[in-house]
Formats: C-alpha cells, structure tokens, sequence
C-alpha cells in the first residue's frame, strides 16, 4: 500500500519578505554600498533584530546624520514602490489586511493573533513596511522636461519658456 503524505505549505513570515525585499532593493548598487544600506534598512524595521533601531540609533550605529538615515531608508522605499507590481508578499499583505480589519483591536492581541505572518517583526514596523512599498510612486516630470529645485518653488526646463511649479 502506497501512503502519500502531503508536506505542509511553506509560509513565508512577513519577516522573511521583508528582508528579501530589501535585499530586492539593493540588488543593483555597488557591493559595498548595497551591504551598508540593506543592513541600515534591516536594523531600521527590525528584521532579525530584536526592537527597530529609531532614526538616531541607525545614525549613531552608522556615523551619519539621522536626516541621512531617513533619505536612505525613503530612496529605498521608493525604490520597491516604484517595482510595487512585482512585488510578492503574500504575508505581509495578509497581515495588512487583517490589521485594517480589526481596527480597534488591542495592539498587543492584535499582535500576538499575528505572530505567525509576522515572525521576529514587529507588527508596527511591518505595517510601516507595507505602507510604504504599496504607496504610488510620484510622478515623474515629462520625457524631456527637467526640474530644477529652488526653495518652495522649481522651475521646469525643456518646455517653450520655463515654468514655475511649486514643490511641496
């Protein structure tokens, strides 16, 4: 008699797909550059580490400015938002899902009746995460057409005249 035994379902934690998305995002830098930053983003959102590293610890941790910390971590961001039909991270959608559902809920039952999409992440930080990536992309200016940043104010180049936008 032949027994088949079915092997259960790999799921991947939002945790995993949080740090294959990161590494997702760093894939075409420079080595050196990518490694830094991807462990940057991992300490920010606290992927594998214990608690999320705040915009001053990632700084200190780094040696760079917490203003340097949050362009990193939002260039990054950006990055995956722009590929964001690709992206494919099924945990992580389904705990966002859940999260809006219960809203309301006590974050730390929330949290707990989530631990098994989550992993060692938080549900904060994995939320954040999610956010973001999914958020659209700002628009570039036209083919052909440059802006050119000054204050509140930017100039579009390439068109019959130059036009002033506001930038905000």
């Amino acid at each position: 008699m032949d027994a088949h035994v079915d092997a259960p379902a790999l799921i991947e934690t939002a945790e995993a797909e949080m740090r294959a998305l990161i590494d997702l995002a760093h894939q075409h830098q420079r080595a050196h550059i990518a490694a830094r930053n991807r462990v940057l983003m991992l300490i920010r959102f606290g992927v594998g580490e214990v608690a999320p590293a705040s915009l001053a610890e990632a700084a200190m941790r780094f040696g760079v400015s917490r203003e340097r910390v949050r362009q990193l971590e939002a260039k990054m961001l950006l990055r995956l938002s722009s590929r964001r039909a690709e992206l494919h991270a099924p945990a992580l959608a389904r705990a966002a899902a859940i999260a809006a559902a219960r809203d309301g809920a006590p974050d730390d039952a929330l949290e707990a009746d989530l631990a098994h999409l989550l992993g060692a992440v938080q549900l904060r930080e994995a939320l954040r995460f999610w956010r973001a990536i999914r958020a659209a992309a700002p628009e570039a200016p036209p083919a052909g057409l440059r802006v050119i940043a000054g204050g509140p104010a930017a100039t579009v180049m390439g068109a019959t005249a130059p036009v002033q936008m506001i930038v905000s």
